[in-house]
Formats: structure tokens, sequence, C-alpha cells
């Protein structure tokens, strides 16, 4: 992810900027693909304790994906 922002981030024209809400949409959709299954899986052994921890990691890395795309974008 870093790499494909660091490609697209010297130049902020409208392109660029298109190049990268894709990205983000692509990003946020294996995301969410990835953390449902892990969910389904965790639900399936009984195991609350990492399905909480597991989403509050989750978006805590959504929260520093948008703060990094703000600073490239800057």
């Amino acid at each position: 992810m870093l790499y494909c922002l660091s490609q697209i981030a010297p130049q902020t024209n409208q392109v660029k900027i298109e190049q990268i809400q894709v990205h983000q949409k692509q990003l946020k959709k294996g995301c969410a693909r990835f953390l449902m299954a892990t969910v389904i899986d965790l639900a399936k052994n009984n195991n609350l304790h990492s399905i909480f921890f597991l989403i509050m990691h989750h978006l805590n890395f959504m929260k520093n994906m948008v703060f990094h795309m703000l600073l490239c974008l800057g």
C-alpha cells in the first residue's frame, strides 16, 4: 500500500487523486473480505476476545491509511 501511494503522491493532479481513490476502494474491499473471513473463523471457535481485538485493530489500520493518504495529498 505504501509503495502504491509513494508512486502516486509526487503529483497531485486530478488523475493522480482518482488513482488514489481507486486504490483506496480496492484496499477497503480486500480488508473487509479478510476481516469477515477471520471473524467467521474466530466465531466458530467462540473466541470473542480475539474478534474484539481484530475489529479494533482493523479500525486503527483504516484510520492510519486515511491519514497517510491525506499527508500524501497535502
